[in-house]
């Protein structure tokens, strides 16, 4: 916790027993910090967590990468909390960039349609594109969990295709950008 001090001074002054937030500099872009995230983001600590999202605000970090390899869960609450301070940060030019999602973390991004909200990079190195603006990009969509549009069945596509829902037999088409039809 001794690093956080070094990159702002008072960000200790509140914790949360079951979110640890852990700051880094990057170290080729100035602008940039990463947070570490370690635990869960839920409706009793998401005040925290926001409270915490603009201490970084005030001190001028706009481009955020939540290292997200030790968060375990996300709520509703939480999911809330990080679109209320992306809208934030974007108006100062910021971005948000997770990396290293948890496969049930990317789910719930993924179902509730926060990949194509939020910057998701699979590695650092995915993550250094986007917060250099580089079109070079292209946003993973895929493992991608869709719902059949006949049934609801809650279902995975691995890549672009035709496909049939294991529950009532129809035919699904997901496209490259993971729009589903049949």
């Amino acid at each position: 916790m001794e690093e956080n001090l070094a990159v702002i001074s008072n960000f200790n002054d509140r914790w949360d027993k079951d979110l640890k937030l852990t700051l880094s500099r990057d170290q080729d872009m100035s602008n940039v910090l990463h947070v570490f995230l370690k635990g869960r983001i839920d409706t009793y600590n998401a005040e925290f967590f926001q409270d915490r999202l603009n201490k970084l605000f005030d001190y001028g970090f706009f481009k955020i990468v939540f290292r997200c390899g030790a968060l375990e869960y996300v709520s509703s609450s939480g999911l809330g909390a990080f679109v209320v301070e992306h809208q934030k940060f974007l108006q100062k030019g910021g971005m948000f960039v997770f990396t290293d999602l948890q496969p049930k973390v990317l789910e719930i991004f993924q179902l509730l349609g926060f990949n194509k909200l939020f910057n998701i990079a699979k590695d650092m190195k995915d993550a250094a594109y986007f917060l250099r603006g580089d079109d070079k990009v292209k946003k993973e969509i895929f493992p991608l969990s869709i719902r059949c549009p006949i049934c609801e069945k809650r279902l995975s596509a691995t890549k672009s295709g035709r496909f049939r829902c294991s529950n009532c037999k129809s035919v699904i088409a997901v496209s490259e950008t993971g729009e589903v039809s049949f």
